[in-house]
């Protein structure tokens, strides 16, 4: 067998093994590359032969990745529509007759991973186990039965901590579990998670942290790089320099798209370079060559690259109301409540502005960003932008207009840890006279029910394929608590269809939800 890592130290590495090939994951081998790329969100033709059963997409994706250099091949069917534990299982089994890569099983369900170990003819990487005590009982005993690796995620029962240090207190609880599930640290790949830089600039740093401290506990490490440029311009460029700093760091495995060009680049470099002999010099100069990457983005995203978003073509031109959407569109918090003032000055009555001039240009703009041509950091400071205007608006309504709206529990279901669309949702709610109680990311359907008994509607997010079943099982124990009460879902993940299948309503873009949200309470209303 492999020799546990005597604790604290290098990682001494963890084998995975397909039909026909091993791969070493850490230790001295370079950055094994993961290919990501069967994952059927955002990719309709993957997901529709999911549905219908073929293999064909998954067979032609593992080919196609292994060719551009992936070692191992992530395989996730998670889908509206799909079963799961059937259909992970005649995935491994066709890749396991036409492909010789490793697999990542990537699937938090225990009887969807069961059937998919069961018939896999090698030593499968489990993606993946958390802190919470759910998946603690259900996964690692699967790995020590059938002989898996498994990836380590830095999330708890609370989520995500928001420091490094929060972070590997989680690992270090699940490592000790781990041990005395029967697994060793031969067994384990940590997973730092990475976060978008778009929303926080310091979460790639946090995340780098978490990666030494791992390694440091003498753990292997894996991550998922793209998550980084979520909603920027630039993408390639930033994920190729994210992967420079954490190899730097010491990455041992990273989860990409390996036939994107950039990405295969930095790596080639990386892999060519070697260890450095100077680690922290390395590092700063991956770090100021992020920080490059990243200001250049957030130029861009600024510089308003974003087609037809802006609902008016001149800056600081034209009525009022113009004026007051170019605010909005740029994120002008400071401007906008005195243009409320200004629109309301040229006759349009305090009311209507809501209606008729701020969320006509959030609209737009949310309809720019789902076109890929308006980024993460235009829409939050537009969203911030019109809470001041809202604030602003409704301290100068006559009294009895524009009431309250109404009370929405937002939340991130059980299992998925993606906040972006929930935050922006929240803010766009609040700012049109909503109270919002948000429950935050992994939020397991009963604490969502304990909320749902004061609240007019209920909504919730998932932005992974894994975490449909609990977003069903979470509509499920609220209809059961308020029979009534409407529940409204959506995240890239989630299809109209498959909302209707589960009698929640839908809103497929964070302006609709607002929409969605006040055309339930107002249904329900009249019933």
């Amino acid at each position: 067998g492999l020799p546990v890592s005597g604790g604290r130290g290098r990682p001494r590495g963890v084998v995975i093994a397909g039909p026909r090939r091993t791969l070493r994951i850490g230790a001295d081998a370079p950055i094994a590359v993961i290919g990501e790329r069967i994952n059927p969100t955002g990719k309709p033709e993957l997901a529709e032969s999911l549905r219908a059963g073929s293999m064909s997409v998954v067979r032609r994706y593992a080919d196609e990745q292994t060719r551009a250099g992936a070692a191992a091949i992530d395989v996730n069917v998670g889908a509206a529509g799909v079963d799961a534990a059937a259909v992970l299982r005649s995935a491994v089994l066709a890749l396991a007759a036409s492909s010789d890569a490793p697999l990542v099983l990537d699937n938090t369900d225990a009887v969807a991973l069961e059937s998919a170990l069961r018939v896999y003819p090698g030593r499968a990487l489990i993606n993946s186990v958390n802190g919470g005590e759910e998946s603690l009982s259900s996964v690692l005993p699967l790995a020590r039965r059938y002989g898996a690796a498994v990836v380590v995620l830095a999330l708890g029962d609370d989520g995500i901590p928001a420091d490094a240090a929060g972070r590997l207190e989680v690992v270090d609880r699940v490592r000790s579990r781990a041990h005395e599930a029967g697994l060793r640290d031969a067994d384990l790949v940590v997973d730092p998670l990475v976060m978008a830089a778009a929303t926080d600039v310091d979460a790639p740093r946090v995340t780098i942290d978490v990666l030494r401290g791992a390694a440091g506990l003498g753990l292997a490490t894996v991550a998922g790089i793209s998550n980084v440029s979520h909603g920027l311009p630039s993408r390639p460029e930033l994920n190729a320099a994210f992967v420079a700093v954490a190899s730097a760091a010491g990455l041992n495995a990273a989860i990409v798209n390996p036939q994107d060009t950039a990405v295969r680049t930095a790596l080639e470099r990386v892999a060519t370079v070697g260890p450095a002999a100077d680690g922290e010099r390395a590092l700063a100069v991956a770090w100021a060559e992020w920080d490059a990457a990243y200001d250049r983005a957030m130029r861009r995203a600024a510089a308003g690259e974003r087609g037809d978003a802006p609902p008016t073509a001149g800056v600081d031109a034209g009525s009022a109301a113009e004026r007051l959407q170019q605010a909005m569109v740029r994120g002008d918090r400071d401007a906008a409540p005195g243009l409320v003032d200004a629109v309301i000055a040229e006759g349009t009555a305090a009311e209507r502005v809501i209606g008729e001039v701020l969320t006509p240009a959030i609209q737009l703009l949310g309809e720019a960003f789902g076109r890929g041509e308006a980024f993460l950091p235009q829409l939050i400071v537009a969203a911030e932008a019109m809470k001041a205007a809202v604030a602003r608006v409704r301290a100068v309504l006559p009294a009895g207009v524009g009431a309250f709206e109404g009370r929405v529990v937002f939340a991130t279901v059980a299992g998925d840890i993606h906040s972006i669309g929930k935050d922006i949702c929240v803010s766009l709610l609040e700012s049109q006279g909503f109270d919002v109680e948000d429950l935050g990311v992994d939020v397991p359907a009963h604490r969502v029910a304990s909320s749902a008994g004061s609240a007019d509607a209920v909504c919730l997010s998932a932005l992974m394929t894994t975490t449909l079943p609990a977003m069903a099982e979470t509509v499920r124990v609220v209809r059961e608590t308020v029979p009534d009460l409407p529940v409204l879902v959506g995240g890239a993940v989630v299809t109209g269809s498959w909302a209707a299948s589960i009698g929640a309503g839908y809103s497929d873009d964070a302006p609709g939800c607002v929409r969605a949200v006040r055309d339930a309470m107002r249904a329900r209303r009249m019933r």
